[in-house]
């Protein structure tokens, strides 16, 4: 029945009664209203039910779940259909949140599996390395003071690997959760990007490390050392991505209302399809050729959570031939303040 239609507000009931029904639904609706509506006049079935978006009278949408009924004559045909409409909008918010909800722990429970299994992997390799070279030490029949020192070096390498492990957990921890004290003051990003090299040095001896910085950049606000962690571990990455003896060079260069700085490096590229894993957390896969580059998986998110915390943004290109180009960009002091840097 047409005044069960009331749901755009008429003036009067007449003025609804011989509208079509179309009218009062969404555009995207119409169609399969109109077909499932179909079927009771041609007799194929007696009810049909659905729910659907509808219109008010100033056109906001709501939610309707309706049911239509064939109503037939004493000759057994139809006579006319009854409609029953039910606003079930509050159901249907309710039914979205729940969902979200359940897509977010369902996303939880997927990080903890990939946390767990990053982290089993990582702590494994080291004790693996720690017990081996204990065993060596303490089953030698004879061991001169250089085997000592050996097997001493490499326990002491596997347990400085553990000790940074729980350190980049930390930091991930502290920074995501906005809990790090930030020491801000005004920043020249060349002067963190000089700094980082400089500590790059050792790790990226075999490589050609290169600065190629503009001359005048203008400030930004920010905490210098975790701006230069940011830069580091860009560095760091890009050195064990890139072959020996490869150039691996970072460059500063001013942008609209920010500075923006890039590393580059000559190595096989990221593959296809991984944007979304990269900046994403505990990502690591025994047969992934970019492990090595992510390493514990740990280092490019606490990136990412350092430079989001300072109002810009961290992306990736892949260069036409081989290597990639990271780039990450921090406001210039001279605009807003971002609302999370400010309340550190």
């Amino acid at each position: 029945r047409q005044r069960q239609m009331c749901i755009r507000d008429r003036s009067s009931a007449d003025e609804v009664a011989g509208s079509p029904i179309s009218s009062y639904f969404h555009s995207d609706e119409r169609a399969g209203v109109i077909d499932q509506l179909g079927l009771l006049s041609r007799g194929s079935i007696d009810a049909v039910a659905g729910e659907s978006r509808a219109l008010r009278s100033d056109l906001s949408t709501i939610w309707l779940h309706w049911t239509a009924t064939t109503v037939t004559s004493k000759q057994g045909e139809l006579d006319y259909i009854v409609l029953m409409f039910e606003d079930t909008t509050a159901k249907h918010q309710a039914d979205v949140v729940t969902t979200r909800n359940l897509n977010v722990l369902e996303r939880l429970n997927r990080l903890k599996t990939e946390f767990l299994t990053t982290v089993s992997h990582e702590f494994r390799t080291a004790l693996v390395g720690i017990q081996g070279f204990s065993e060596l030490a303490r089953d030698a029949e004879s061991l001169d003071l250089g085997e000592a020192r050996l097997f001493a070096n490499e326990v002491y390498k596997d347990a400085r690997r553990l000790s940074q492990i729980l350190d980049k957990m930390l930091d991930l921890d502290r920074v995501s959760g906005s809990r790090t004290l930030m020491h801000i003051s005004l920043v020249n990003l060349n002067t963190a990007v000089r700094d980082a090299v400089a500590a790059s040095w050792d790790e990226g001896a075999r490589h050609h490390v290169v600065a190629n910085l503009e001359a005048i950049l203008p400030m930004v606000r920010g905490d210098m050392a975790k701006l230069c962690q940011v830069i580091s571990i860009l560095l760091s990455n890009a050195i064990r991505f890139s072959p020996d003896g490869s150039e691996v060079a970072v460059s500063s260069r001013t942008e609209p209302g920010c500075v923006q700085i890039t590393v580059k490096d000559h190595g096989v590229g990221m593959p296809a399809g991984f944007d979304d894993q990269l900046f994403g957390r505990f990502r690591w896969s025994a047969d992934n050729p970019t492990t090595k580059v992510l390493g514990s998986g740990l280092g490019l998110p606490i990136a990412r959570e350092i430079v989001e915390l300072h109002g810009g943004r961290i992306w990736f290109d892949r260069l036409a031939g081989a290597g990639s180009e990271f780039h990450f960009t921090i406001p210039t002091a001279t605009g807003p303040t971002p609302a999370n840097l400010a309340q550190v």
